[in-house]
């Protein structure tokens, strides 16, 4: 097996039909174990078509140009480099940093917040910061944008982004109606 078939790395979104077609011949024999032979004939199957266009394909569309079996491996093969593609970019890792980071923030303000409603602490002892919208906005901006980076848009864990980030629009709106009362 050539060296080259090591380094697997999803096309660019510009990429040319014959750096896709060298993608799907790579994907198969590393993944998927066939020979070289098998990669490359179904490979001859992507007639046209950038990178952008092998990123944006469906199952359904990979399984009418490749097969119901190849389609479906090479559908897991591409999501999985996307997946890890999108890992890999430093301002996604930045992006999911401070998203947790203002998680963390968020959910220690919660607490000071709310304390005194519950009775554990008395509302002069009451962390002022925690009552002012601005580090809810930026956990709902870093919330937002992580969701938003995620390569799995449409999974449970992305939508708990979504949703986090848009409750921290919803308090910082809150509280800033509160604060100017």
């Amino acid at each position: 097996m050539d060296e080259t078939m090591n380094a697997r790395t999803i096309p660019s979104q510009s990429a040319t039909a014959e750096e896709v077609r060298k993608y799907i011949i790579q994907a198969l024999v590393t993944k998927h174990h066939v020979t070289v032979d098998f990669a490359t004939e179904q490979a001859m199957h992507w007639d046209i078509g950038r990178g952008c266009e092998l990123r944006a394909a469906t199952l359904d569309h990979l399984q009418r140009v490749f097969g119901d079996n190849v389609g479906l491996c090479l559908y897991r093969a591409i999501r999985e480099d996307e997946r890890v593609c999108c890992e890999q970019d430093h301002f996604t890792q930045i992006s999911k940093h401070a998203a947790t980071t203002a998680s963390v923030l968020v959910a220690t303000m919660f607490g000071l917040l709310f304390l005194p409603e519950l009775g554990l602490q008395a509302p002069q002892d009451r962390i002022i910061w925690a009552a002012y919208p601005g580090p809810w906005l930026g956990f709902a901006v870093c919330a937002i944008h992580y969701g938003y980076r995620r390569n799995e848009q449409g999974s449970l864990q992305t939508m708990g982004w979504y949703i986090a980030g848009f409750s921290g629009v919803v308090m910082a709106v809150e509280l800033a109606k509160r604060n100017a009362s």
